[in-house]
């Protein structure tokens, strides 16, 4: 059995070449993506600054924004708590459904030549919250293990991450729930988690450069932007404040619907392979080798 994995720069070129063969319909996943990473950005602007407020290193924020102030007094404190718990809850829901359905585009681009690609996001997504209850349990579970495993001193928590990291592919891919989820993404990993976790980290590391890399640069790009209002916003001034906190919001966004479908690609191209270097798998997921998709084409 042929336990190799491919090296990290075929993983870029295989992933690179998966997400140009369907831009289209991954740019689609990744504008969904954005519009549910704003919608919990307005929710915890609003809630959790809000509650914030009411805390003396609030003091700042109830100066710029004085409607948050007036939110958590027509709400209370108990009701604000209970909505921005809830809000995290449904956020981290809507995220789940999101990842069904951009896995499921991604291995849609995989199998499907790119004249019969579907274009339509409602078709990927049409059943997607079918399967948000197994894999929000799944990731949940994930969380407070990864958790436990950085109060035991990192390192079991980086273990853990190799383990586990396909256990998202495993719960959309292959109908697998709970603990099962886990066994059968530690079995793609284990006998070679060093070299797992080498791709892993060189994978991961890279998508975080990447993604301070673009807010740093645009960060920069709205200061200058914005240098006409910095006066204003000293001076106090409510709308000033809030229109720029808005536009900074959704110009963050614009990095994220490029760069999630990409890392997703990459990120399904180490899964697929993984599957088929543990000689399973073969007949459900087509091989992906450097330059095949380029040949498709």
């Amino acid at each position: 059995m042929n336990h190799r994995l491919m090296t990290f720069p075929d993983i870029i070129r295989s992933g690179w070449e998966l997400y140009v063969k369907g831009a289209r319909l991954l740019t689609r996943v990744g504008l969904v993506f954005a519009a549910i990473s704003l919608l919990g950005a307005a929710q915890v602007f609003v809630l959790w600054f809000a509650i914030l407020t009411a805390s003396p290193a609030g003091a700042r924020l109830a100066a710029l924004y004085p409607f948050l102030e007036s939110v958590r007094s027509a709400l209370g404190m108990p009701f604000l708590w209970i909505l921005s718990i809830v809000g995290v809850f449904v956020t981290f829901a809507l995220l789940c459904y999101w990842f069904v359905g951009a896995v499921r585009a991604v291995q849609h681009v995989h199998s499907t030549p790119e004249e019969e690609q579907i274009q339509h996001i409602r078709t990927i997504y049409a059943d997607a919250f079918t399967m948000v209850p197994s894999l929000f349990f799944v990731v949940f579970l994930l969380g407070i293990t990864l958790q436990a495993g950085y109060y035991a001193y990192i390192l079991p928590a980086v273990l853990f991450a190799c383990w586990f990291f396909f256990v998202g592919f495993v719960v959309v891919l292959e109908n697998m729930k709970g603990i099962q989820a886990f066994k059968r993404s530690r079995a793609l990993v284990i006998g070679r988690t060093r070299a797992m976790m080498g791709r892993l980290v060189v994978l991961v590391g890279a998508a975080v450069l990447f993604s301070l890399a673009s807010d740093f640069l645009l960060t920069q790009l709205q200061l200058l932007a914005f240098s006409p209002w910095v006066e204003a916003i000293e001076q106090g001034s409510t709308t000033a404040a809030v229109t720029v906190t808005l536009v900074s919001i959704v110009v963050s966004m614009i990095p994220l619907i490029v760069l999630t479908p990409i890392f997703l690609c990459m990120a399904y191209t180490l899964y697929v392979n993984a599957r088929e270097t543990t000689g399973e798998g073969a007949t459900t997921v087509r091989r992906v080798t450097p330059g095949s998709l380029a040949m498709e084409k």
